[in-house]
Order: C-alpha cells, then sequence, then structure tokens
C-alpha cells in the first residue's frame, strides 16, 4: 500500500514515487471518497450477542452492606458462649441482625445499624444499650438463661448513665441520648417476651409494667424539649416526623394547625370513631376535675393521631410511642390509682400495641394489657367504652 498516494485530493490519485519510476500507482484507481465496503454475505443476517457479566462481589463484602432481607439464622452464628469473644458477637449480631428487626422502614435501617453504633462508641451508655438489645434479640431468638442474664446485666448499666447525662443534654450528646432513649422501650417490650427466668424477680404485672414503660419514656420527652433543633438536623429527624392527624377544610370548625385556613381531623373507620365518642362522652359524664378531664381528652386526641399513624404505617412500632410520651402527669397518677377512666383510655392504647401483636418484640402486650383492665374495672358500667 502506499501512504503517500492517500494523502492526494485529485480525483485520481498518483504518488509522485510512482511518477518517477514510471510507474502505473496501485492506488490510482480508487477515488478520494471511496464507497463504504458491503459487507460479506454471511454478515448480512448475523446478529451480535452481548452477553452482560454479572458484577463480581468483592471478597471482602460485608453482611451490613447487603441490603436483601437477612434471615433469623444469621443471629444463630453469633449465639453467647459465654466467653471472651461475646461481646464481639453481640455487636455483630447487632449489626448484621438486630439493627434490621428494631427498624420500622428499610430507610432507618442504616440509622440503627450505622449511626447508633457509631455514636456508641463515644458514649459507653449507648454501648450497654446496644449490648442489652442485642442480647435480647439472641434471647428471643435462641431463649436461654445466658442471653437473658447478659441482656438484665447491660440495661441497667447503661440506664443508670443514661439518667445522669438526662441532666445535662448537650449538642454532643443529644444524639446518642435520643438514641438509647427510643432503644429503652424496644428493651422493656422485648424482655416480657423472654422464656428464661432472669427477670424472674420482676412484678408480672401489665398494668405496673405498662406504666412503669411510660415512666421511662419520659425521658424522650425530656430530650425532645430540650433538644429538639439538634435533633432536627440530624440523622434522626426522621424520627420526629409524624403523619399528619388533619387535613385542610374549610368548613372545619376545628382550631387552625400552622398556617392559613382550618384544618378537620382526617376519619376513621366509623366503629372507631363511635368509641372514641362514647369515650369522650363519658370523660364528660365521670370527671368532676376540670384539669384531669383536659388530660383525658388530650389523651383520646392523642389515641386519634396513634390510630391514623397506625393505619398509614402498619406494623411500625414508632407510631406507638408518641400517646405515653404525651401522657400528663395527672393522668399517670390516676393510672395508677387504677381509676377506672385512666384505665379504660389505657385499654384502647392496648388495641394500638394489639395491631402490632405479629411484631417479635411487641407480641402479647396488647392483650395483657386489655385484659388486664377489663378485670379491674366494672365491664356493666365501662363495657361500652
Amino acid at each position: 500500500m502506499c501512504p503517500i498516494a492517500m494523502r492526494g485530493n485529485q480525483d485520481v490519485l498518483n504518488s509522485a514515487k510512482c511518477t518517477k519510476r514510471g510507474e502505473l500507482c496501485s492506488f490510482s484507481g480508487i477515488p478520494a471518497a471511496a464507497p463504504s465496503i458491503p459487507p460479506f454475505e454471511f454478515e448480512r443476517n448475523r446478529s451480535i450477542i452481548t452477553v452482560q457479566e454479572a458484577p463480581k462481589a468483592p471478597d471482602y463484602e460485608s453482611i451490613f452492606c447487603r441490603k436483601g432481607p437477612v434471615s433469623a439464622n444469621l443471629s444463630a452464628a453469633y449465639v453467647l458462649q459465654d466467653d471472651s469473644q461475646d461481646i464481639l458477637r453481640l455487636i455483630y449480631n447487632y449489626g448484621a441482625s438486630t439493627s434490621k428487626s428494631i427498624s420500622d422502614s428499610p430507610d432507618c435501617v442504616p440509622i440503627w445499624r450505622d449511626v447508633v453504633p457509631a455514636l456508641a462508641f463515644k458514649h459507653d451508655f449507648l454501648l450497654s444499650g446496644v449490648f442489652s438489645v442485642s442480647a435480647l434479640h439472641l434471647g428471643l431468638l435462641y431463649p436461654s438463661a445466658l442471653h437473658s442474664k447478659v441482656a438484665l446485666h447491660h440495661h441497667p448499666t447503661g440506664l443508670e448513665s443514661f439518667r445522669r447525662h438526662l441532666l445535662n443534654i448537650t449538642s454532643e450528646n443529644v444524639t446518642a441520648l435520643f438514641a438509647f432513649a427510643c432503644l429503652v422501650p424496644v428493651y422493656a417490650f422485648g424482655s416480657r417476651n423472654l422464656s428464661f427466668s432472669a427477670l424472674a424477680d420482676q412484678i408480672n404485672d401489665p398494668l405496673v409494667e405498662i406504666i412503669d414503660l411510660f415512666t421511662l419514656l419520659g425521658g424522650i420527652a425530656i430530650i425532645i424539649e430540650k433538644g429538639n433543633h439538634w435533633l432536627m438536623e440530624s440523622e434522626f429527624a426522621p424520627f420526629l416526623r409524624t403523619n399528619p392527624a388533619y387535613s385542610p377544610s374549610s368548613s372545619s370548625s376545628y382550631s387552625s394547625s400552622p398556617g392559613n385556613g382550618a384544618y378537620a381531623p382526617l376519619p376513621l373507620a366509623p366503629a372507631i370513631e363511635e368509641t372514641l365518642t362514647i369515650l369522650t362522652t363519658q370523660n364528660n359524664l365521670s370527671t368532676p376535675d376540670a384539669r384531669l378531664r383536659a388530660s383525658y381528652h388530650s389523651a383520646i386526641k392523642d389515641l386519634r393521631c396513634g390510630i391514623l399513624r397506625a393505619r398509614e404505617r402498619p406494623n411500625a412500632k414508632m407510631v406507638v410511642l408518641p400517646c405515653p410520651i404525651m401522657l400528663k402527669k395527672n393522668e399517670m397518677d390516676e393510672m395508677r390509682k387504677k381509676s377506672p377512666m385512666a384505665l379504660v383510655v389505657l385499654a384502647h392504647y392496648g388495641v394500638l400495641l394489639h395491631s402490632l401483636r405479629r411484631d417479635l418484640w411487641m407480641r402479647g402486650w396488647g392483650r395483657d394489657v386489655i385484659l388486664a383492665v377489663r378485670r379491674e374495672v366494672d365491664w356493666g358500667v365501662w363495657g361500652r367504652c
């Protein structure tokens, strides 16, 4: 091939070298704009098949990075052995399995799996909380006295330190405090279902237990009140956003929520609406103290909001927390006294708990609370509520 000829631009190319030799250039018959060469016959009907290789996961891929569901069997690898490696088993079980079990949605998993352990390594009380919930999770999946014992050891240790830090909430510890406060009800709800007797010394009375739990949840209220502006800028901000209980309505007689225009409560099923109406009427008839009556009315409104949240986020454990967090002190006192009106309101909260009866951590709570209330009140008088 003559490369010089290819650089010519006349109609018929002829290289200078070939001209001097008096030879016919081999490219002289090729026009400057050569037509494209048609494909061979066998290529006309040839289809090109591209095989896309599946991406190969690196050998070091961590179980913490997998997006697929993790079965409870994964926790079997971390069953405690009562040796020096148990601490590692607890933290690995928490990241691989417990963090998913306590999450209400896939969006929450990274918070519990990644953010919380990172905070726990900076705050000992939260690390104790992570250990206790992980051990409790193992105890629920694989009942053993060792799992119960380890859970019972770490929980009070973390709780004692947590209470001290509540006296000084700062931008540095507020997220760790909030995370621990959210783990407290998970532990409290789940610990009732332990099969072994590490907790046998505690009172097995659903009413006492649920009221004690309400008291513990007061820590969340304190943290939100003092550190809300920090929490709203943190990874936990989604936990503070609740579903709306009201919808815009120009004809509503209810007071307006922030912004312009009136808001009407979102409707519930007719049977639930009727029950809440009867409960409100009973409160008006049976509660002479104006402040206590107002507290009950507030609790009934919170129940309505809780039912709405449960309807929009079925199987979400966090929807049951706002109701007890918002309880007034005088209503808590009436619950301890086992006043009928307070207990009937509590029974309605038990219905909300019962909606989560299939959850590993929540099973049995709603039924037990409702039955305990039924044993305490005159069903002939309060049965319709």
